[in-house]
C-alpha cells in the first residue's frame, strides 16, 4: 500500500483521538477521578504518533495531487499542509502541556489546558473539513471512473 493511500484511515484516528481526550478531560474535572485524567494523558499521547503520520502520509498525498488540482485546489491545499503543521506542532505542546498540569495539580491551569483542548478539536474538525472539500469539491487524490475497468 502506498504511503499516500494510508492518509484517509489515519487521519479518521488524528480527528477522532483528541475527541476522545477530551471526553475524559471533563469526566475527570466531574467525577473528579484522576483515571480519567490519565486515560486523557494516555489518549493524547496516541494522538502525536497519529497526527505526526498524518502529516507525513499528508504529505505523500498533497504532493501526488498538488500538480492536478485546480489554481484554487492548490491553494486549499497549500492552506490544508499549513494547518496539518500547526496541528502537529500544536499535539506536542499539548502532551507537555497535560504532564506539566498533571504534576502542578492546580484546577485552573487544568481549565485553561481543557480550553486549550477545546480549540485544538475545534482546529481538528476544521482540518477534518478542508480535507473533505480537497477530496469532494477538488477531486484530490480521486480515480476517474473511466480509467478503471467496469
Amino acid at each position: 500500500m502506498e504511503l499516500m493511500q494510508l492518509h484517509p484511515p489515519i487521519v479518521h484516528f488524528a480527528v477522532v483521538l483528541p475527541i476522545v481526550a477530551l471526553v475524559f478531560e471533563l469526566l475527570a474535572l466531574v467525577k473528579k477521578n484522576k483515571i480519567y485524567s490519565d486515560i486523557s494523558t494516555v489518549t493524547l499521547i496516541v494522538t502525536v504518533f497519529f497526527v505526526v503520520a498524518a502529516f507525513i502520509t499528508g504529505k505523500a498525498a498533497g504532493s501526488e495531487a498538488y500538480i492536478l488540482l485546480s489554481k484554487e485546489g492548490q491553494e486549499e491545499l497549500l492552506e490544508h499542509k499549513a494547518l496539518g503543521t500547526y496541528l502537529m506542532i500544536a499535539s506536542i505542546f499539548m502532551v507537555i502541556l497535560k504532564i506539566a498540569v498533571s504534576k502542578m495539580n492546580r484546577k485552573a491551569l487544568n481549565i485553561l489546558f481543557i480550553a486549550f483542548l477545546f480549540v485544538y478539536v475545534g482546529a481538528t474538525l476544521k482540518q477534518g473539513k478542508d480535507g473533505g472539500e480537497l477530496v469532494y469539491e477538488y477531486a484530490a487524490n480521486v480515480e476517474c471512473p473511466e480509467d478503471e475497468d467496469l
